[in-house]
């Protein structure tokens, strides 16, 4: 069975989240965290206008580079690969959302919901 758009860009932004959490990118894995809404009845969604708009801000999140230097938890021979799957997550990411939007889906998409 094919997961829906919202189910992959859903899949997509854990698979970041996770990432970033383990190069210790910290801002940007809560920043992502941000755009996933639980309502008093358990139910979820996504914020696309929250997440489309971390892609079009100054410090937008296509800027993000993991580096020791910054403190992300890479080193010289990881790093490359780290960054390059980076930017296949934000890509996928990116598409995904602007896909959702293009289906018609509105601001807040619902994910789940309870019975």
């Amino acid at each position: 069975m094919l997961r829906s758009t919202v189910h992959q860009l859903f899949d997509q932004l854990v698979s970041c989240e996770q990432f970033l959490d383990n190069c210790g990118e910290l801002m940007w894995r809560d920043k992502l965290r941000q755009t996933r809404v639980v309502d008093a009845a358990g139910n979820e969604a996504l914020d696309l206008d929250l997440l489309l708009s971390y892609f079009s801000q100054s410090e937008a999140f296509f800027e993000l580079e993991l580096s020791q230097d910054l403190g992300h938890r890479v080193n010289e021979t990881t790093q490359p690969g780290a960054n390059s799957h980076l930017v296949t997550l934000r890509l996928d990411i990116y598409y995904l959302a602007q896909r959702c939007r293009d289906e018609g889906n509105t601001s807040i998409v619902i994910i789940s919901a309870c019975p």
